[in-house]
C-alpha cells in the first residue's frame, strides 16, 4: 500500500489492448511426430462446435493423408480436461469416428 496526500494525482493505469501478433492453435500428435497445427481464426472461439469441427474434417483428412496405412480402430485419443474436450458431443463425436479414448485424469 502506497501512502499519498488526497492532494495527490490519482496512480497511472496499465493499458490493456489486444496484441495484433497473437495465434491461438489446435495441435495434435502422435509418436511419430506432428499430425495436425490448426490456426484458429482471429473470430472464432474454440467452443465444443468449433472443435469438434476440427477433429471430424481436419484431424480424420491429416490422419488418412500423414498415416495412410494406419487402422483407425488402434488410434487412441487422449486430451486434457478443457471444457471444448470434454463436452458430451465431442465425446460422442471421437466414438463415432472410431478413436479409443483415454481419459484425463482429474486434478
Amino acid at each position: 500500500m502506497v501512502w499519498k496526500r488526497p492532494s495527490s494525482p490519482p496512480p497511472k493505469k496499465a493499458k490493456t489492448c489486444k496484441s495484433a501478433k497473437k495465434v491461438m492453435y489446435i495441435f495434435f500428435m502422435d509418436c511419430q511426430g506432428m499430425l495436425l497445427q490448426h490456426a484458429v481464426p482471429r473470430s472464432a472461439t474454440v467452443n465444443k462446435e468449433y472443435y469438434q469441427k476440427v477433429v471430424r474434417r481436419d484431424l480424420t483428412n491429416a490422419i488418412r493423408k500423414k498415416r495412410a496405412g494406419c487402422d483407425i480402430e488402434n488410434l487412441i485419443s487422449h486430451q486434457d480436461n478443457a471444457p471444448a474436450h470434454r463436452a458430451d458431443k465431442t465425446l460422442l463425436t471421437i466414438d463415432f469416428l472410431g478413436y479409443e479414448r483415454l481419459c484425463h485424469p482429474p486434478l
